[in-house]
């Protein structure tokens, strides 16, 4: 995104998104990512207002609240939203309570030069790009499409796939909050979470900012009626026990997945 001044400006509304790759735009530009698109709204509706992508690609529960307290609320922001992914429960299973809200940015980087080199350089981009190709299937079809304009988002038949990956490999980050009961590591997960998302959110008052929790329904929870929404319900209750605005945007991913597919 552009570069913010860490003074605030009076009169300026201040908001700062938290996420993974969803919020930072996996594909996108920068001008296409919904914190850009949402300071645009506002702006256009005669609100002025700044937001601040502090997301991360691959970024979790821990991650994020490190970015919080290192990077977000040093610069004062009115409000903090956090947006929530299906597959963020896998990613702090084997973390434990004390992990999720005390880890620090340093933590994921140990060497500051590859830091500079991989976020300041076209050999990181480079770097980064051929990490994920070796790595990724997915990534490499999905780059292909998208350079080539093939990828036929939208089928019945690309739909329907990624519901089967979903449901026939509940080991998959996305699938573990759909399959009922939950495993006891998964319930464990989804506590833990709880645990840490009170913590941020207590973080934030103390800062005077207040903090919003967005939840971003997974691809079957938009196409699939029969698909499992228990880990929205319990995530909106716990948000109504603490006062955090929830903000569910499952039933209008729905409405617009009845016109168009929204991959």
């Amino acid at each position: 995104g552009k570069e913010m001044a860490p003074a605030r400006t009076p009169g300026l509304l201040r908001i700062a998104a938290l996420g993974d790759f969803s919020t930072n735009g996996f594909y996108v530009t920068d001008e296409e990512t919904f914190p850009a698109q949402l300071e645009a709204q506002l702006r256009a509706r005669g609100i002025p207002a700044e937001v601040l992508n502090a997301s991360r690609g691959g970024g979790s529960l821990d991650r994020e609240y490190a970015v919080l307290r290192e990077v977000v609320l040093p610069l004062q922001p009115d409000l903090v939203l956090l947006t929530f992914n299906t597959n963020d429960i896998a990613e702090i299973m084997g973390k434990s309570r004390d992990q999720l809200i005390s880890s620090s940015t340093r933590d994921n980087y140990p060497f500051p030069w590859a830091i500079w080199l991989l976020t300041h350089s076209a050999a990181g981009e480079w770097a980064g790009d051929t990490w994920l190709w070796l790595t990724s299937p997915f990534y490499r079809a999905k780059s292909r499409g998208l350079r080539y304009g093939v990828i036929p988002a939208g089928t019945p038949d690309t739909t329907e796939a990624y519901l089967r990956h979903c449901y026939v490999a509940p080991r998959n980050t996305v699938g573990l909050v759909l399959f009922e009961p939950y495993a006891p590591e998964v319930a464990a997960a989804i506590d833990d979470y709880l645990y840490a998302i009170d913590h941020l959110h207590q973080t934030c008052q103390s800062h005077q900012a207040q903090l919003v929790f967005a939840y971003d329904p997974c691809f079957p929870q938009i196409y699939d009626p029969k698909a499992s929404l228990k880990i929205r319900n319990l995530l909106e209750k716990a948000c109504r026990d603490l006062a955090i605005p929830f903000l569910d945007l499952t039933p209008a991913l729905r409405l617009a997945g009845q016109r168009e597919k929204l991959h």
